[in-house]
């Protein structure tokens, strides 16, 4: 079994994993000398926020052959400027585990990787944020269908809420979200979605008192299980009963009944999203795309 080192966040060795656990869908193993690096956000508070990422990496290897995968926060360790002492191959693929292209996957990532003193000997390639990928659209869609039919909530009383964290550090940082809401707005039979945004306008407080309906599910658009979905979100939303981190939670707000959903990264099926960006599976397969 690759070994992981818990600092480090390291994975290395062909895959060691017991057969019974590798799926029979074709896939390319990706060859020696190749790194794929899951560069997420992470949090200095709230520890599980990497588990996310950590578990696709661990898929990664595991289930797609992938040679050498390693993970990286801007909060946490190992950070992206010190991620490269620990990886041994020579090229290496970095996809940020991003919701949408903004400061952090644009700005802070690829200044802070150049930092290390073994980037200018490496082959580094960027892939896209993995929130900007087009099967997210359908992953979501998937995800919902399930939490309506799990909590009988009825269509027509129901207003979905997509929420992203949005910035005016960087002008595109909202368009994944505002490209999320419409999709489901065609795909998902409810009777309003709206998007949401902590650190812009339309403001998550806001959109959420203006809604009419009376069933709210409540959708993070983030990576990882972080301190804006643990906690801020339920505060903004002054839900009445506390939720935990299991997840989707169930709470009620002055009369109406509100459910709050897993982040979008912890979605089993992105492990599938990844390995498509760095070419271990075909673009046309979905064969994995409904995993878990």
């Amino acid at each position: 079994m690759p070994e992981l080192d818990p600092l480090l966040g390291i994975m290395t060795g062909k895959n060691r994993y017991p057969s019974s656990t590798r799926s029979t869908a074709p896939r390319t193993l990706d060859p020696p000398g190749r790194a794929v690096l899951l560069a997420a956000h992470g949090s200095r508070c709230q520890l599980q926020s990497g588990i996310g990422a950590r578990e696709h990496a661990r898929r990664l290897s595991a289930e797609y052959g992938v040679h050498e995968v390693a993970v990286a926060f801007r909060q946490g360790k190992p950070s992206f400027s010190e991620v490269l002492n620990s990886i041994s191959s020579r090229e290496i693929t970095v996809v940020p585990f991003f919701s949408c292209h903004g400061y952090f996957s644009q700005r802070v990532l690829p200044r802070e990787l150049s930092l290390n003193r073994h980037y200018s000997r490496r082959r580094v390639q960027f892939t896209e944020p993995v929130g900007t990928h087009p099967r997210i659209p359908v992953l979501v869609a998937q995800r919902m269908g399930e939490i309506f039919h799990r909590f009988q909530l009825k269509p027509e009383r129901t207003a979905l809420l997509v929420v992203g964290h949005g910035t005016h550090r960087h002008a595109t940082s909202a368009s994944s979200t505002l490209n999320l809401a419409s999709h489901l707005t065609k795909n998902v039979p409810c009777a309003n979605v709206q998007p949401a945004f902590l650190d812009e306008r339309p403001f998550l407080e806001e959109t959420f008192q203006n809604l009419s309906q009376d069933q709210i599910v409540v959708l993070p658009f983030f990576m990882g299980e972080s301190y804006h979905v643990l906690q801020d979100i339920p505060r903004r939303l002054a839900l009445e009963n506390p939720i935990s981190d299991r997840f989707p939670a169930e709470s009620t707000q002055a009369g109406r009944r509100v459910i709050v959903d897993r982040a979008v990264g912890l979605d089993p099926g992105l492990t599938a999203v990844v390995a498509e960006m760095v070419g271990c599976l075909p673009t046309d397969s979905g064969d994995r795309m409904s995993e878990g």
